[in-house]
């Protein structure tokens, strides 16, 4: 059966690869039905982060954005922090593609939050990044102007 999830998983990726997008749904909805049949929530939501990378890699953020709040969703109820953070981190980042850099500050507060009580030196170095690329990136116009006056 681990093997059965794991083959589907992979056969799913390498179709997404090729293009065969109607393959690829076949294989990863398989992969899926046999880890929730056996109670394995840790494993759906790992698939599902896996896809909105995958998304978020090939610049299709509004898929990237569908798996990931399913994928953070299950993450918080299954107890895996790392993956949780992996989404905010894709999270942060569509909101600096939308200069929306309070929001991806946000972003990156409430995943340091999760750093702190398990450590991740890979994506602490990641948030490092996306912390300073959100105090570099200007804010849209609207959002400006109900911004409070710096001291």
């Amino acid at each position: 059966m681990r093997r059965d999830r794991r083959a589907a998983a992979l056969q799913s990726r390498e179709l997404l690869e090729t293009g065969d997008d109607e393959a690829a749904y076949e294989s990863f909805a398989k992969a899926m039905q046999l880890a929730d049949r056996n109670g394995l929530p840790f494993y759906s939501a790992r698939l599902l982060s896996d896809r909105a990378a995958f998304f978020f890699d090939k610049g299709d953020f509004l898929q990237s954005n569908n798996f990931d709040a399913l994928a953070e969703t299950l993450a918080q109820s299954a107890n895996m922090p790392w993956t949780r953070v992996r989404c905010r981190i894709r999270q942060g980042r569509l909101n600096l593609r939308m200069h929306l850099p309070g929001a991806a500050q946000s972003v990156v507060a409430n995943a340091e939050e999760q750093l702190r009580e398990f450590p991740n030196a890979a994506l602490s170095a990641e948030l490092a990044q996306l912390a300073e690329e959100a105090r570099h990136t200007p804010a849209r116009p609207e959002d400006r102007a109900f911004q409070a006056p710096a001291k």
